[in-house]
């Protein structure tokens, strides 16, 4: 209640925007500028110059030494001997302290070494949680006592190390010495911070916190330190931008790996394999991936091989997350971040297992708001201002006064030479940031042709460097030739649209010195670290494609990149120049920039997706559960703060201080939308939300709502033709944004009638799905663009494009059309190999790094290593011309198969190649399939997969396994009767997997199916068996109904046991339930009972409870209602007369009471669930002791085996 009635009372006063406004309107008269400012107006430009604040300076003696760490940690700050004035400000908060913190602060201030102290900090409160044996060979978690973890926001038990990891622990012997080495940093150090001023209301010396007391367990004989177990624990760092990300796993590699933490990037870009993540402890990545993870992370199990819930679920893994830059909770990103923060809250209040949230920013006016989201303590937010930057920033504005458009943008381009030119003259460097790609590289060849005409370009070239050869070298090889032109006259270009390789090499190229000026895009303004004194800032017209017009760059962008000028490790100074157009705009940066205005949220925006996300993970499943949902976003605290934002008049705090009426509203708004797309079933009566196939579609591919919904009806009229796929795809929602530029259309044209374009394009030419369309089949063609927008647009797509199949792929999978899914199936690898749909199997070989899962890696050329031999099986490279000519002469993969090394020598004229193909060949797989259809009344098949004798597996080319789609289809309607997945692992290359599955047979009946196996990842793989059913017995068409025999009403005395009679008030069993006692009460037989509605069928099931508790009350009851209504129904009424009357605990089995540790709820006798939820547990019931102990399972409304859900 106390964060409550925080928002309640801390509510955003009324007169303060309005103060701000005024503010900035006063601002116009250069009289009344900040203080210390200046203003000058000549030749049609006005300017205002900011002089930096003074920097406080903090006597020595407040600083807290490196010594002052325990002696394992001090070696994560080489070359430091004290901590700076921000870090020893909040080190009794970050370093002391388990709990929840905020940092904002000046870019440069050192926020990165607060990040590795809260970093360190969980490394020591969880040093004990390590893999421990367990009986039979198997590892579990051993819970148990391990004394104070030297933390006081730590309440869940420390685990015991029991088997090491990567660091043997010390001996008995060794752990007193080994003790003095994790000594407690003195509090004493904390103390007397002068003359650092941070928001906080708690100074350091009055934290509560506890030393860390002597863990020997944690320190091995040779003194090392264990970290914990990687599988167990793992710190996640979300940066903003993947261009930052690179840059973090550097720095903290570097600082952490001395204690033995393992640190990975995770994002688009770079995926982890399953061994990976289970060594990984410090995760880098981005908010999308992060979320695309946790969105599923129940079900996720990334290659462990333990049954044990702490170690499947990966955010119970997680100890601490790090948000890094968290005001992009204004941005169009910020969604993604209140999402996760969300689903952590919620997650640590549903299993009590605390994780640490770590906000930091270099701009955050509202920091009060962002901390009572992260449910950071007051004592625990930290706000420093610009006076404690520790490298002086002084701010310049300029306004171009030019009436005409032409002349003030020319105006524009004079100004920002002026500037870029005074600071090479100095020695410095300079960083332009413009608002789109394409203006980078004309930004950059403007300041070319400039420095040209005036005799300057001799400032810009700089041949200091020592590695100068070496960069030019690799400057002229990149494939972007923009950047090799402009490399030799001293300026570089960077923006997200540039391969990955070429914005690293832009950066190395600013960093050593080899280029005087980069032009860049505002993705290099989050955090990453150029030796840039002069940071300027051309134009502030963003376009915004939601809008479909241009608006102003926000004051938190501008702020942002204005960090970047003057780090710490390169200047001693900074400079940040603002250029923008007319009066109005100037003045309104300048008031905005000395009156802060508070950061919103932009959650609503995007709260469909969210909402859908949630529901489908099984986290929400009512409107009261997602109104509660809604209380643990930012967008709550802001609602709280400031309600006309967000459509509520601020009187309606008076009479609903939590905003429930609005909240409901929003929520039903949302989940009625979601519903008319059919991505949920939203019950208006009951208020239920329950999943669809296509909203888990949706949540677990990250695809639109919208796009979603058009996949669907799309693929409902039916997507039978490669052109309609691909307008299918150039339609997502994702792609709305890559309009038809003006010097592109040219070159589109062109491809568009050349060869290239193999598939007739769809649509409007100057619509962006005919954009998308080409720039899919130029990029499977491997066609050179050379518009350098278009290029970066090819790169985009490419990017989203296998995802986006994936979801079109298991859209048209779950309508049933066998047709439809294959042809979208072979479209989705086609594009994730970058390989046509109708390629030779070969041309997988022809590049090693098609199945990798980076897709910048799957684009680029393979470069085989210098020690190894082409044609060897590891990595088998084929020549494209060699299997072109097999292309030309359509010798398929099956007529490959029948020749000889021989004959495949002469083919390809070559006797080396000869054999390289009939290596390639056997290492395609290959499958044998025996299908034997057993004659029934309910037909069930029963199929073996075996690899073929010939068959070479190889490391390289498959992994662990092999993944396989299992159909099975009528031949005549193309109609799928059965589907799923089979995976093909090494470990039994050589023994045959069986699946076996009943098919309903409807009338009228085929007598010919079609057995379908596709690979997933290879193009052109399949096979297929056709069988029969002739003599198959249907069954009769004749309802037989069983006889309702002339008997007696049993009395309920008849269950002789006055506990069990209790349960009833009437006096006599019905007809129906006295003809099935016997069978009920007395004997185990299953029994299928089928009558009408309202004949007391759910007393019938209570019979055989009521022996099962008579005879084996030890064993354990699952009751299974196709509907959660149903089973909750069950549930109230089972609770009032089984727990009250007979003392057995009854259960609801939902999502969240998965987690193993759980342990009471197992201790339940009677449990309730729905199919999809008991489908999930009992897979793993040789695993599940829980599982074994079932002694009986009531299935309700058996009659929908027929339907969807009885897949399950």
């Amino acid at each position: 209640m106390a964060g409550k009635r925080l928002l309640r009372d801390r509510r955003d006063p009324p007169t303060q925007r309005q103060k701000i406004e005024g503010s900035v309107a006063s601002a116009c008269a250069p009289s009344t500028l900040p203080a210390g400012a200046t203003w000058r107006q000549e030749q049609k430009i006005e300017e205002v110059f900011i002089p930096p604040p003074e920097t406080k300076t903090v006597p020595q003696s407040s600083l807290i030494p490196i010594a002052a760490l325990p002696a394992w940690a001090r070696v994560c700050f080489p070359n430091v001997t004290h901590l700076n004035a921000l870090q020893s400000r909040v080190y009794a908060a970050a370093f002391l302290s388990g709990k929840s913190m905020l940092v904002s602060a000046p870019t440069g201030a050192g926020k990165t070494n607060v990040a590795v102290l809260s970093i360190l900090q969980q490394v020591f409160e969880h040093r004990f949680l390590q893999i421990a044996p367990r009986g039979r060979g198997r590892p579990r978690v051993s819970h148990r006592s391990a004394g104070r973890s030297g933390v006081d926001g730590g309440d869940e038990p420390s685990c015991v190390v029991e088997e090491p990891v990567c660091f043997e622990l010390a001996s008995e012997t060794n752990r007193s010495a080994a003790a003095q080495d994790l000594h407690a940093p003195s509090l004493s150090c904390a103390r007397g911070i002068h003359g650092l001023e941070g928001s906080n209301t708690e100074d350091a010396s009055s934290s509560s916190a506890s030393p860390p007391a002597p863990a020997s367990a944690s320190v091995c004989s040779d003194g090392r330190f264990s970290p914990p177990s990687a599988r167990l624990f793992k710190v996640v760092y979300i940066a903003p931008m993947k261009s930052l990300v690179v840059e973090v796993v550097d720095k903290l590699a570097a600082a952490l790996g001395k204690v033995g933490l393992v640190v990975k990037e995770m994002t688009g870009d770079v995926s982890l394999s399953p061994h990976e993540m289970q060594s990984v402890h410090v995760i880098v990545t981005v908010p999308e991936k992060w979320d695309i993870l946790t969105r599923n992370a129940r079900n996720s199990n990334f290659g462990a091989d333990d049954s044990e819930a702490e170690e499947r679920n990966l955010m119970t893994s997680v100890k601490c997350i790090i948000i890094d830059e968290i005001h992009l909770l204004d941005d169009e990103r910020g969604p993604v971040l209140e999402s996760i923060v969300a689903r952590v809250l919620r997650h640590v209040e549903e299993t009590q297992v605390h994780t640490r949230l770590i906000g930091i920013s270099a701009t955050l006016p509202n920091w009060q708001d962002v901390a009572a989201f992260l449910r950071v303590e007051p004592s625990r937010a930290f706000f420093f201002g610009a006076d404690t930057r520790p490298i002086p920033l002084e701010q310049t504005l300029v306004g171009a006064l030019e009436s005409d458009a032409q002349r003030r943008r020319q105006k524009v381009n004079d100004v920002c030479y002026a500037k870029v030119v005074e600071a090479v003259k100095n020695g410095h460097q300079a960083l332009v940031f413009v608002h789109s790609r394409r203006e980078t590289v004309a930004t950059a060849e403007f300041l070319v042709q400039a420095a040209q005409a005036q005799g300057h370009l001799g400032l810009f070239v700089s041949q200091a460097s020592s590695s100068y050869a070496l960069l030019a070298s690799q400057a002229h090889k990149s494939r972007c030739r923009e950047v090799a032109s402009l490399f030799s006259n001293g300026v570089a270009i960077h923006h997200a649209g540039l391969l990955r390789s070429d914005r690293l090499l832009a950066e190395k190229l600013f960093r050593t010195g080899a280029v005087r000026v980069l032009c860049c895009t505002a993705t290099l303004a989050w955090g990453v670290n150029l030796p840039a004194r002069t940071v300027i800032i051309k134009g502030t017209s963003v376009y915004d494609s939601k809008s479909g017009g241009f608006r102003d760059i926000s004051v938190l962008d501008v702020l942002q990149i204005f960090g970047r000028a003057g780090r710490p490790q390169y200047d001693t100074r900074g400079s940040a120049v603002l250029i923008t157009e007319g009066h109005e705009r100037l003045m309104r940066y300048v008031g905005q920039l000395t009156h802060s205005l508070p950061v919103e949220s932009k959650f609503l925006e995007n709260l469909e997706n969210a909402l859908n996300a949630e529901v489908a993970t099984g986290t929400v499943s009512s409107v009261d559960e997602a109104v509660d949902w809604l209380r643990y976003t930012f967008c709550f605290v802001r609602m709280c703060r400031n309600p006309r934002v967000y459509g509520a008049d601020e009187t309606i705090l008076m009479d609903d201080p939590e905003l429930c009426a609005l909240r409901r509203k929003l929520i039903v708004d949302a989940a009625e939308t979601l519903h008319k797309h059919r991505l949920i079933r939203f019950n208006s009566r009951t208020q239920r939300l329950d999943p669809t196939n296509l909203g888990r579609m949706a949540c677990r591919y990250y695809v639109d709502y919208e796009t979603a919904s058009l996949f669907r009806q799309d693929v409902e009229l039916g997507v039978d033709e490669d052109r309609v796929i691909l307008r299918l795809l150039g339609l997502a929602k994702e792609f709305a944004s890559l309009k038809v530029r003006d010097d592109e259309e040219s070159e589109l044209s062109n491809l568009r009638r050349s060869t290239i374009c193999r598939v007739p394009i769809v649509g409007d030419f100057d619509a962006p799905e005919a954009k998308v369309q080409t720039l899919v089949q130029a990029a499977l063609a491997q066609a050179p663009i050379k518009a350098f927008s278009l290029c970066a647009d090819s790169n985009y797509v490419q990017a989203n494009i296998g995802r986006l199949c994936r979801a079109l792929f298991v859209t048209s999978l779950s309508q049933g059309d066998a047709s439809s899914a294959e042809k979208i199936l072979e479209w989705t690898k086609a594009v994730e190999r970058g390989l046509w749909p109708t390629s030779h199997v070969l041309r997988h070989f022809c590049n090693p790094n098609c199945f990798d899962p980076d897709v910048q890696k799957r684009r680029q050329p393979y470069v085989p290593r210098a020690n190894e031999h082409p044609g060897k099986q590891n990595r088998l490279v084929l020549r494209e011309g060699m299997v072109s000519r097999l292309e030309k002469h359509q010798f398929a993969l099956g007529r490959l198969r029948d020749l000889g090394a021989s004959e495949i020598a002469s083919l390809v004229a070559s006797k080396a190649d000869g054999q390289d193909v009939a290596l390639a060949i056997r290492m395609v797989p290959d499958l044998e399939l025996d299908v034997n259809p057993i004659t029934a009344a309910i037909l069930r098949v029963s199929i073996a997969l075996r690899f073929t004798e010939e068959f070479l597996w190889s490391a390289w080319w498959h992994g662990n396994g092999e993944l396989f789609h299992l159909w099975v289809a009528d031949v005549d309607t193309q109609r799928l009767l059965h589907t799923e997945e089979v995976t093909m692992q090494k470990e039994n290359i050589r023994e045959a997997r069986e699946v076996s599955f009943a098919l309903p047979l409807h009338e009228p009946t085929s007598t010919q199916f079609q057995v379908l196996v596709i690979s997933d990842r290879w193009v052109g793989v399949s096979f297929q068996h056709l069988f029969s059913v002739r003599h198959c017995l249907l069954p009769d068409k004749r309802q037989a109904h069983t006889e309702l025999l002339d008997l007696h009403p049993l009395p309920r005395t008849a269950l002789n046991n006055p506990e069990f009679e209790a349960l009833y008030n009437f006096l006599y069993f019905n007809p129906i339930q006295t003809q099935t006692f016997h069978v009920c009460y007395h004997t185990n037989y299953n029994v299928l009972l089928g009558a009408p509605t309202g004949n007391g069928k759910t007393i019938v099931a209570e019979l055989a409870m009521l022996r099962l508790f008579a005879t084996s009350p030890k064993q354990k009851i699952v009751y299974i209602a196709p509907l959660k209504a149903l089973a909750a129904e069950r549930l109230e009424d089972w609770k009032a007369r089984f727990e009250g009357k007979l003392k057995k605990r009854v259960a609801e089995f939902t999502a969240d009471a998965e987690a193993e540790n759980a342990r009471d709820f197992w201790k339940a006798d009677i449990f309730v669930c729905t199919p999809e939820k008991w489908d999930g547990l009992s897979r793993q019931w040789r695993e599940r002791r829980f599982v074994q102990q079932i002694g009986l399972v009531v299935i309700d409304e058996i009659h929908l085996l027929g339907q969807d859900r009885g897949k399950c």
